[in-house]
C-alpha cells in the first residue's frame, strides 16, 4: 500500500529525507512546506513534489498523510508539530534534537499521544552497517563481562550528543532500560559538568563542552564527553565524524566511531571494517525510514519511537541539571525549563 509524505523544512537536512524517499517503493511525495518561498521551490521542483506551502495549514489540502518530516530548527518544531497535530496524519518524524526546551519536547509527545498520532525522532546511525555488527558481537560475548564504556563526540550536547546517547541505548540493554519508569538491576544516575556559552552552531543552544558519568550498572560506567574537547577518534579527523563508542571488556574491547568503522580486540580475534560515513548515510536513512514505514500502526514497538526516543532526550537534559546543581541527578528525570535556563545563564555568566 502507497505511503502519503510531506516535509517541513526543506533546509539541508529535509531534502536528504526527500532522496531517501525517492529510494523506496510504494511512496507519494505529497507536499513540501517552508517559510523561505525560494527554498520551497527549489526542493519541490528537484523531487516534482505537487503541493507546497509557505505554512503548515496548507498542507490540508492534500489530506490522508501517512507520515510527515518535520526538518525545521530545534527552536520552532513544537510549533510545527503543533500545527501538524490539527492535521492528524497517521505519525510525524522528527529530525533531532527534539526541541531547546524541556517542556517543548513534553508538549510534542502529550499532543500526539492525545491525538493518537505517532511519534518518531530520526536516529539513523544505528542503521549504519558498522553499529549492528558491534551490538551482535557484543550480545554474542565476543569481549567477555562489560568493564568498562567510553563514549564521546566532537558535536556538543544538542549537536551531536542526542546521537551519542541514542547508540548508547541501541547497543546497551542497560541504557535502553532508562525508558521505563524503573531499572530492575540499579537505580541509574548521571554526573556531569560542562562549560562554555554555547554550541557552535546558533541553532543548537548548551554547552560547547560537556563531559561526566552515566551509570546503569554497579559494575561498570559510560564515560562520556560532548563537545570541542572530546578526544578525537583515529581516522577521518572532520569535526562532525568524529562520534564513536568503545566497549572493554574482560576478554577485549568493541567499538564503532562514524569517522573509522567498527574494530574487536580480542585474544582469539582481532579484526575491524572500515567504513565510510559520506557513504553509508543514504542507505542508513533509506533503511531507517524504511522500519519507520512499517511501524505506523505501532511506534511504541520502534526503535525512535516516543518511549525510547526519551532516553537520549532526558540524558542531554540530565547533563545539564547535573552540571547546574553539581551533583548526580537521575537521567530519567531530565530537567525543567527553568533548570535548563538557569544553566545556559550560568554559562553566560561565566564565559
Amino acid at each position: 500500500m502507497t505511503t502519503r509524505h510531506a516535509l517541513v523544512g526543506c533546509g539541508n537536512r529535509g531534502t536528504e529525507h526527500l532522496q531517501a524517499l525517492t529510494a523506496l517503493p510504494d511512496v507519494e511525495i505529497a507536499a513540501c512546506c517552508d517559510l523561505d518561498p525560494s527554498r520551497l521551490a527549489d526542493a519541490a521542483d528537484r523531487f516534482d513534489v505537487p503541493l507546497r506551502a509557505t505554512q503548515i495549514e496548507g498542507l490540508a489540502a492534500v489530506g490522508g498523510l501517512d507520515l510527515v518530516h518535520v526538518a525545521t530548527m530545534p527552536s520552532v518544531r513544537w510549533q510545527a508539530v503543533q500545527a501538524l497535530v490539527d492535521l492528524r496524519p497517521r505519525a510525524i518524524l522528527i529530525e533531532k534534537p527534539l526541541a531547546t526546551l524541556p517542556s517543548e519536547a513534553a508538549r510534542m509527545f502529550a499532543a500526539c499521544r492525545e491525538a493518537g498520532i505517532g511519534l518518531f525522532v530520526n536516529h539513523q546511525v544505528p542503521w549504519h552497517p558498522g553499529w549492528p555488527r558491534v551490538r551482535q558481537r557484543l550480545l554474542a560475548g565476543s569481549i567477555g563481562r562489560i568493564t568498562h564504556v567510553r563514549a564521546s563526540s566532537m558535536g556538543s550536547l544538542f549537536e551531536q550528543g542526542s546521537h551519542l546517547f541514542d547508540l548508547l541505548r541501541y547497543l546497551l540493554d542497560d541504557v535502553a532500560a532508562l525508558s521505563t519508569d524503573t531499572n530492575p538491576a540499579t537505580k541509574p544516575w548521571l554526573l556531569a559538568q560542562a562549560t562554555g556559552e554555547r554550541a557552535r552552531l546558533p541553532p543548537h543552544p548548551g554547552p560547547a563542552h560537556a563531559a561526566g558519568v552515566l551509570a546503569v550498572s554497579d559494575d561498570w560506567h559510560i564515560a562520556f564527553e560532548c563537545g570541542c574537547r572530546s578526544p578525537r577518534w583515529p581516522g577521518i579527523d572532520t569535526y562532525w565524524l568524529n562520534l564513536g563508542v568503545e566497549i572493554t571488556g574482560t576478554q577485549g574491547t568493541l567499538g564503532c566511531s562514524t569517522n573509522r568503522g567498527w574494530w574487536l580486540h580480542a585474544p582469539n580475534e582481532s579484526r575491524s571494517e572500515a567504513r565510510d560515513y559520506i557513504d553509508d548515510d543514504p542507505p542508513a536513512q533509506i533503511a531507517f525510514l524504511r522500519s519507520v514505514i512499517r511501524s505506523l500502526d505501532d511506534p511504541d514497538a520502534h526503535a525512535c519511537g516516543p518511549a525510547q526516543a526519551r532516553v537520549s532526550w532526558n540524558c542531554i537534559l540530565a547533563a545539564q541539571r547535573s552540571a547546574l546543581l553539581g551533583r548526580p541527578v537521575d537521567p530519567r528525570d531530565g530537567a525543567s525549563d527553568q533548570e535548563i535556563i538557569d544553566f545556559r545563564h550560568r554559562l553566560t555568566d561565566h564565559s
